[in-house]
């Protein structure tokens, strides 16, 4: 049974390939040598709890292989980053993006007053653009600021994928 399993794996690898094992050259002879860029990026940095925060962003990339917007969180000054979420960018959005990514928070924010939401994207050949950081504040009450009008459109572009947890006293227990 054993030798069955590692056999079909060896088969799907040798018939998919590796393009993991591509190296940068390889995969910039592939796809290009150019970064997406973040041209402009906006949130509202306060919510109240109970809300959906969208984030816009403006993005392009020369080579027109965007891949994945990458989005986490980091709690506080100097706090360390939460779970990652991976938003795949459609093949028809790769050369340029406009539009808004959206997250729920859930309802276990009372432990986050403050954070701060990191964005970059990835292309194909694996190239990062700079990233943005977006502070955010969840408060009882208000609403959250619209973005400068006629900038971004009203595209969706898929969630953040981030549940927020409290850090418990006993969480080394």
């Amino acid at each position: 049974m054993n030798k069955i399993f590692w056999r079909r794996v060896l088969a799907l690898f040798l018939f998919t390939g590796c393009s993991a094992c591509e190296s940068l050259e390889e995969k910039e002879d592939k796809y290009g040598k150019a970064l997406p860029v973040i041209e402009q990026s906006f949130a509202s940095k306060a919510m109240k709890k109970g809300d959906t925060w969208k984030i816009y962003l403006q993005a392009s990339d020369p080579d027109g292989d965007m891949k994945t917007i990458i989005a986490y969180f980091k709690r506080g000054a100097g706090g360390g980053p939460t779970a990652v979420s991976h938003t795949q960018i459609k093949e028809n959005d790769r050369r340029e993006i406009n539009g808004y990514l959206y997250w729920y928070p859930g309802s276990e924010v009372e432990g986050f007053p403050e954070m701060a939401m990191t964005i970059q994207i990835e292309d194909m050949a694996g190239h990062f653009s700079k990233p943005v950081s977006l502070p955010l504040r969840i408060q009882p009450s208000g609403s959250q600021e619209l973005p400068p009008e006629g900038v971004f459109q009203e595209q969706e572009l898929g969630p953040v994928m981030i549940t927020l947890r409290p850090v418990s006293a006993n969480a080394g227990s």
